[in-house]
């Protein structure tokens, strides 16, 4: 269970990626019909190979099928995709961890649905927990120009007073421009915990 959790974790911070990577450059509205295209053709063949669809089964559900295509599919990814061209994909990832919240103030406002005290008190564990942590993913995310900058200033210095030379030298700024990396790896394995928390509180909200 857990590693199909990651697995969607990866599968989520890879497409927030992608999003971030193409809508500056393409139509949003475009980007969203193709990648609806391609999740419709690797849908349907999924279906055929690990499912027995009927039509009358497919005619039971066109409610449901209709609003998770066109509401939560559609409309939900299309805005998305049209969001995330003003919006670093950091801050997208923090603001699609709201989802949960809003499942549960609209199952209140339109299903009448009532939470007991045991799970409004775990609901409120989870949030605080993924909001510190969202915390800690911001923070390294504001300190890695720093580190960045403190490598660069390093090299200069060598590079200025000539205090190595030759493999010396090669191998002191080979080691500082690692050092920086250091802290974009660890970024992103706080991100992508954080991706993995987001997806556990969806899971147990369902």
């Amino acid at each position: 269970g857990d590693l199909l959790v990651f697995a969607g974790a990866m599968g989520f911070a890879v497409h927030i990626l992608v999003i971030d990577n193409f809508s500056a450059d393409v139509d949003g509205i475009e980007l969203s019909c193709l990648q609806f295209f391609v999740s419709g053709v690797l849908g349907v063949v999924c279906m055929f190979l690990f499912e027995h669809p009927t039509l009358s089964g497919v005619a039971d559900a066109w409610l449901p099928l209709a609003y998770a295509g066109v509401l939560s599919c559609g409309m939900g990814y299309t805005l998305q995709i049209l969001g995330q061209r003003d919006v670093p994909p950091t801050v997208a990832s923090l603001i699609l961890c709201l989802e949960s919240v809003f499942s549960v103030v609209f199952s209140w406002l339109l299903l009448h649905e009532r939470l007991t005290v045991r799970e409004l008190f775990g609901c409120a564990l989870i949030l605080a927990g993924i909001f510190l942590f969202s915390l800690v993913v911001l923070f390294s995310l504001i300190t890695l120009p720093v580190e960045f900058n403190a490598s660069r200033r390093a090299v200069s210095v060598i590079e200025q007073t000539g205090l190595l030379a030759g493999a010396e030298r090669d191998g002191a700024v080979k080691v500082l421009r690692a050092a920086a990396m250091t802290y974009v790896a660890s970024f992103a394995v706080t991100a992508a915990n954080l991706l993995r928390l987001l997806l556990l509180a969806n899971n147990r909200r369902k």
